[in-house]
């Protein structure tokens, strides 16, 4: 004879495989952080457990995007910078800056020069 579950343990079982979930993607972007320069290691680590953010690397720089106003201090002190025309925030070291005169590169033109990894996803 199957038991009936009951509301209560119907939403404590679907809060633990969430949980289990969320745990699981935040222990995989954990994991990918450490194959990162040991710079853009630290700047991710800062940040990797703020709420609501994506996190991207494409190349030696690192771009997060989603809802990043509710964390836009945690971002500038960990040293991100907001790209107005991109609508995101990047960190790079100094030395790998680029200038493109004129129009700047889209992130599709990044992406495709650079390649991308999603360390996070919200």
């Amino acid at each position: 004879m199957a038991t009936m579950m009951n509301l209560s343990d119907l939403i404590n079982e679907a809060n633990g495989t969430n949980k289990t979930a969320e745990e699981n993607a935040k222990q995989e972007a954990r994991e990918n952080v450490a194959d990162l320069d040991n710079d853009l290691q630290a700047a991710v680590n800062k940040i990797i457990d703020l709420p609501g953010i994506n996190i991207e690397i494409c190349g030696k720089w690192v771009w997060v995007s989603g809802d990043t106003r509710a964390v836009k201090n945690e971002l500038k002190t960990a040293g991100f910078f907001w790209a107005r025309k991109k609508q995101m925030w990047y960190y790079r070291k100094a030395e790998d800056r680029r200038w493109y005169k004129g129009k700047s590169a889209t992130m599709e033109h990044i992406r495709d020069k650079y390649g991308s990894e999603e360390l996070k996803t919200a």
